[in-house]
């Protein structure tokens, strides 16, 4: 039996078994996903493949197509959408019926359910995958697959292959971080056999550098995600090594068995802390954390206020609007009206969780995949609304528990608050504000550009304190010589050292701000021309403020 001081030394081994064995305290972070293999999207998603029948090589089959979507995306929503996509149009996960059929067909699936982001690029890459599994079924990626049999070195080398043309013929999966994790996922959950998985690195996103910086394994602070993901893998390549780490029989002892426990830690444990500024330990390794430990008679929260003095966590509720997109998507990026995009600003990044009042769903979490409905809370019967407003708080329950360890800050019109919302939060023994309660929404969206009510003082939950983490965009930006820079969503949030809002990933308008609110990049002489689609932003440099 290894002591806790011990293990906090040990955090490869640690971090590990604490996910394989679900022992994580998770007390304070009500509402998170639970830890453990089984409870991994991909996992999740091939589960549920085996569940309607398919065989081992179709779920394999399914997991590399999905695989190759993995970029700057949120995982646990692709994953959830990737099986709305095999209910709908099940012939997508299989290559002779997808190199069969035309891209407009195959690009239209993929937009339906969701799968896709950047519909034509990332259908043809879809496409070019399963073409390529057709055209050489003996290769050692189709091998691999078919059979789950193979070499890990060599299926990395193999996923760099190219056409005689020169055209990738697995786009999207050779990446640093997509290709290790894509042999993974192989293994598992796809319940193949591969040597050599020992030689596979830690997949390096944001999440696991995080981890590696909290723990003090390596110092890449400032330093761009590119640079940095060969001195990430070392380190925890090393720990490795001297330390272990559990899993999966075939995968234990591995850094690519260590990899989902490194992401998990990071996504639940590490950006939670951060959005605090101080520790709220899970793990013994917590203990060797940079961030500070919470003072007993006050918690230091920085910037986010996502707590109150008395430690209760700040949650966000957002009100939907009408006007929305013509398709399903995501509900915080169904809807599209300029006040929805202020709202969800408003809490992005200063709550510890939010979610959306839907006239027709009730609490909606933002990433739940929704269509677009016509339903008007204003427009409904008293009754309906109080009933409405008695389902939402139920719902908050089970999604929450006691809802009196809460604060909420509501940011919907009255039809959503006022009959029956408040006062049920408050006889649950909740804090609830409204910052925007008696306003028309012209004065709304005044108030969410400048941070304060017309009829009284700033409001000091809405006006950020200190410094911004965005600072350090600006400083990536003027160590170009060029004055035309593009910096992809990791890139980004590797300089700022947090994720980035899901609108910033969603809505242009938020790279340009308010008038009374500029972003610091336009303050700098930065132009920014948003490429949502592609997964990053080009900035363009104002010649009057060159800097010497």
């Amino acid at each position: 039996m290894i002591d806790s001081e011990t293990m906090a030394n040990r955090p490869s081994l640690a971090i590990s078994r604490g996910f394989t064995a679900g022992s994580f305290d998770l007390s304070i972070r009500q509402g998170v996903e639970a830890p453990g293999w089984d409870r991994l999207p991909e996992s999740i998603f091939a589960t549920s493949l085996r569940s309607a029948g398919e065989p081992a090589a179709f779920v394999r089959t399914a997991l590399t197509l999905v695989a190759a979507m993995d970029r700057a995306r949120d995982a646990v929503g692709l994953w959830r959408r990737a099986l709305v996509l095999h209910v709908s149009d099940r012939w997508a996960y299989v290559p002779s019926e997808v190199a069969g059929r035309s891209l407009t067909a195959l690009t239209d699936a993929l937009r339906a359910s969701g799968v896709s982001q950047r519909h034509l690029p990332d259908a043809a890459a879809w496409r070019r995958i399963a073409e390529s599994l057709v055209e050489e079924p003996a290769s050692p990626i189709a091998t691999a697959i078919a059979a789950g049999t193979g070499n890990a070195v060599e299926l990395i080398s193999a996923l760099m292959a190219r056409t005689s043309r020169g055209a990738a013929r697995f786009p999207f999966l050779g990446g640093p971080k997509v290709g290790p994790m894509w042999v993974r996922m192989m293994v598992f959950p796809g319940g193949g056999q591969l040597a050599r998985l020992e030689a596979i690195p830690v997949a390096v996103d944001i999440q696991i550098r995080r981890v590696t910086e909290n723990l003090g394994l390596a110092d890449t602070i400032g330093v761009a995600l590119e640079d940095a993901r060969e001195t990430i893998q070392n380190a925890w390549r090393a720990k490795v090594l001297v330390d272990g780490a559990e899993g999966p029989t075939s995968l234990a002892g591995t850094c690519a068995g260590l990899d989902p426990a490194l992401w998990y830690f990071g996504r639940v444990g590490c950006s939670y802390c951060e959005a605090r500024g101080h520790r709220v330990p899970m793990a013994s390794v917590c203990s060797s954390c940079r961030l500070p430990e919470a003072r007993p008679d006050a918690h230091s929260l920085g910037s986010s206020q996502a707590a109150a003095a008395d430690g209760k966590p700040l949650i966000g509720l957002v009100g939907c609007v009408k006007t929305k997109l013509p398709h399903a998507a995501e509900a915080r990026s169904l809807y599209v009206s300029p006040l929805f995009v202020a709202r969800c600003k408003a809490v992005e990044g200063r709550v510890a969780k939010w979610f959306i009042l839907s006239a027709e769903h009730g609490l909606t979490r933002p990433d739940q995949l929704i269509e677009p409905y016509d339903r008007e809370l204003g427009e409904l019967p008293v009754a309906i609304r109080r009933d409405w407003a008695a389902k939402v708080i139920g719902e908050l329950r089970r999604e929450l528990g006691q809802l009196g360890r809460y604060r909420f800050e509501i940011h919907a019109g009255h039809a959503y608050f006022g009959f029956g919302l408040v006062d049920g939060l408050r006889a649950a023994g909740a804090e609830v504000a409204v910052p925007t309660e008696g306003l028309t929404q012209g004065r709304q969206r005044q108030f969410y550009s400048r941070g304060t009510r017309p009829d009284g003082p700033p409001s000091p939950q809405m006006i950020p304190h200190g410094p911004s983490p965005y600072e350090a965009i600006i400083k990536v930006l003027d160590k170009s010589e060029k004055d035309d820079v593009s910096l992809d969503f990791d890139e980004i949030e590797a300089a700022i050292g947090r994720t980035l809002p899901p609108s910033a990933r969603t809505h242009a308008a938020w790279w340009f701000g308010s008038p009374a609110r500029r972003p610091v990049w336009i303050e700098a002489g930065w132009r920014p021309r948003p490429r949502l689609r592609e997964g990053f932003v080009e900035f363009l440099r104002n010649p009057t403020k060159r800097t010497s």
